[in-house]
């Protein structure tokens, strides 16, 4: 049987195939003439072909150089499979240089163009990957490439290679390690003293716990993690963390108590002189953001939580390492026309969210927007924002067709562009964004990775040089914004931005600490509103901002916390502070501020409202009083008790909008025809 987890060897991978693929698989090696000047592929062969599966071609392609861009290579592919009329295959790429290779199927719509024409036309490709080889996680490819034996039909192939087929699965792994955690934490006495002291729910120290060790997985991935102090950023081992545990095992010390506090205590949250950690002999970088902060209130250097080392590895290959361990981790966010079946940070998000209303191993958790309906709101949101700005354009469509495509495909398209760049990036970098229901952040995630390719984009035009990760920071700290009722949403929110932003720098040297996003990323119930007095009759505004600046970018934990107490105690001389309440004018005045109303607000507004009926929650909503608040708050759209929530999320999106601003959320149509959706029918239709 195949090693998957060695690399490439024709001998053996033709073994495989022949076992893998139907019986009228016709193996027949022929080399495929490419140009001598082909900057990327040195040699490429077809294999053979399989007729019952959708006339299958296998193709072999030896890469010139490292695969350092993964979509650079498919579009390659996709070139050379459309001129040579391969709608579909299976291309096995491997470089000489490189321990691993990736074995990919290739699909696409090749149709002809018209009834007289001989001429297909390519389209919709799509490349779906396993990365096998050295140092590459194969337990997710020796499961479905080779566990489920032979391929029966071209669905049954394309099964094999769907990204779904790892979301479920992680998924699953990850929720039975959090419910796993918080039954051993629930059952041990230490553990729940320390709990009740801080006011901790278990649930929260168990959902932060995985999610502080998956983001060390992908560190681990950029080698950023490393014990060898001469070591760069960029050179330490893809198995640190297995590594150290292993050690910590063999010495009999708590893994937990010894090793991960200190690394993340000491370490990702601090910034140490050569990043050296002495304490636990490695070097660390400085992270920040606030992920690895200890809780106020624990001593954690004297006490010590009873977290056994079983809960990281065990007998029986449940702990959290023996889990994290089976899959690969990638640090590039997958695209549609390039997918690599592994762990990336938008699956991440997909976990996380599901995990939010997670009770127990029956839960099957909350709904996950897909990203091609996330991409398409956030994709029409920008070009409506953009179109809106008195941008000199002959026509609307040169904007739809920049935000939508990665060329431009027209002369004139380009030469409208090339005009009006310095404007496009400058409206670009202003924008303000808010989603008012954040979840986990899918939309702010997509939006700000959309904002920073398209201003990459315009440098062409513009004569100057800036990092995706450079943009992508300015936008998290001047353009996004959001509001969850859950603590734990708002948390993946800021932890998944972050991911965003490490994920494009290699070089840990060029990178600066995480921003702090307590003010950007707040909990708070968006549809309550408090009575809190005009923040803009007080001068002291102006203190709060300059505060909030100065956290935003602020590296000192001690100086972070002495800023967030200023800041608290100033918003509680403006007014008494509501838990249930949210004040959008106090907790963003910089967005609200302009002496000019019709400047304040949100340029866009953006998400997917929770959908639930008054009588869903009757009881809650009666014992609270919430349709009281509803009714005194939303009079122009209340339709009565058992109006959706999604109804008052239309007016508050109005609410905090500029004028002729952008709105865009997913809602039920239910509401353009029943009863309690007539006052809000009325009061849009009013509206121009």
């Amino acid at each position: 049987m195949i090693n998957f987890s060695k690399s490439y060897n024709r001998s053996n991978f033709l073994l495989f195939l022949k076992e893998f693929l139907p019986k009228d698989y016709n193996q027949d090696i022929q080399e495929i003439e490419i140009n001598e000047d082909n900057k990327y592929f040195k040699k490429i062969n077809l294999i053979g072909i399989v007729k019952s599966l959708n006339n299958l071609f296998v193709i072999e392609a030896e890469r010139k150089k490292p695969e350092k861009s993964r979509i650079i290579i498919a579009k390659e592919l996709f070139k050379f499979l459309e001129v040579h009329g391969y709608s579909n295959a299976l291309v096995i790429t491997f470089s000489e240089k490189e321990s691993h290779y990736r074995f990919s199927l290739i699909t696409s719509d090749l149709t002809w163009v018209t009834e007289t024409k001989v001429k297909k036309s390519f389209s919709n490709p799509k490349r779906l990957s396993f990365l096998l080889g050295q140092g590459s996680k194969v337990h997710t490819a020796i499961k479905h490439l080779i566990n489920q034996g032979k391929i029966k039909d071209f669905n049954d192939l394309y099964s094999r290679f769907n990204i779904e087929i790892i979301n479920d699965e992680f998924y699953e792994h990850y929720k039975n390690l959090f419910l796993n955690l918080v039954d051993n934490l629930n059952s041990d006495k230490t553990f729940s003293i320390f709990s009740k002291k801080i006011n901790l729910k278990t649930s929260d120290f168990a959902k932060r716990l995985l999610s502080q060790i998956v983001f060390c997985y992908f560190l681990q991935k950029k080698g950023w993690l490393t014990e060898d102090p001469d070591k760069k950023f960029g050179e330490g081992k893809n198995s640190f963390l297995r590594d150290k545990f292993e050690e910590y095992e063999k010495k009999k010390e708590n893994f937990f108590n010894k090793f991960l506090e200190f690394f993340f205590y000491l370490g990702l949250n601090n910034e140490n002189k050569d990043y050296y950690v002495s304490e636990i002999e490695c070097k660390v970088p400085y992270i920040g953001g606030g992920l690895f902060e200890y809780y106020e209130g624990y001593d954690w250097k004297k006490e010590n939580l009873n977290i056994p080392n079983t809960t990281f590895s065990n007998s029986k290959k449940n702990g959290i390492l023996d889990i994290f361990d089976l899959y690969n981790f990638t640090v590039d966010e997958n695209e549609d026309v390039d997918v690599e079946i592994s762990i990336d940070p938008e699956m991440l998000g997909k976990t996380f969210e599901k995990l939010l209303d997670v009770k127990d191993r029956k839960s099957s958790g909350t709904f996950y927007t897909p990203r091609e309906i996330v991409r398409f709101m956030v994709e029409d949101s920008l070009i409506s924002y953009l179109n809106d700005q008195n941008i000199k354009l002959f026509s609307e469509n040169v904007i739809k067709n920049f935000i939508k495509f990665e060329n431009l495909q027209s002369e004139n398209d380009e030469q409208q562009i090339k005009k009006n760049a310095d404007y496009i990036d400058a409206l670009l970098k202003n924008v303000k964004i808010c989603d008012p229901a954040v979840g986990t952040g899918a939309f702010v995630v997509e939006i700000i990775n959309l904002i920073s390719r398209k201003r990459k984009k315009l440098e062409q035009y513009l004569g100057r040089s800036r990092s995706l990760y450079s943009l992508k920071l300015q936008s998290i700290k001047k353009s996004i914004y959001g509001v969850d009722i859950e603590s734990h949403a708002i948390e993946i929110a800021k932890l998944r931005l972050w991911l965003s932003l490490i994920i494009d720098e290699k070089n840990y040297e060029k990178i600066n600490p995480l921003p702090n996003l307590n003010f950007k990323f707040v909990v708070g119930n968006s549809l309550f509103k408090s009575s809190q007095l005009n923040l803009f009759d007080y001068p002291i505004y102006e203190k709060i901002q300059l505060l909030k600046d100065e956290f935003l970018i602020m590296t000192s934990y001690t100086k972070q916390k002495k800023l967030l107490k200023d800041i608290e105690n100033l918003y509680n001389k403006l007014s008494q502070n509501n838990k249930e309440s949210f004040d959008y004018a106090k907790n963003f005045s910089e967005i609200f501020s302009n002496k000019k109303n019709e400047l304040n607000g949100f340029d866009i507004v953006i998400g997917n409202p929770p959908y639930v009926r008054g009588d869903a929650e009757k009881n809650s909503l009666e014992t609270r009083s919430k349709n009281l608040i509803y009714k005194k708050h939303y009079e122009d759209v209340y339709g009565g008790g058992r109006t959706d929530l999604y109804i008052y999320f239309i007016k508050k999106g109005e609410e905090i909008s500029k004028k002729n601003g952008i709105i865009s959320f997913i809602i039920s149509n239910k509401w353009m025809s029943a009863n309690y959706g007539k006052k809000c029918r009325i009061y849009l239709s009013k509206k121009k």
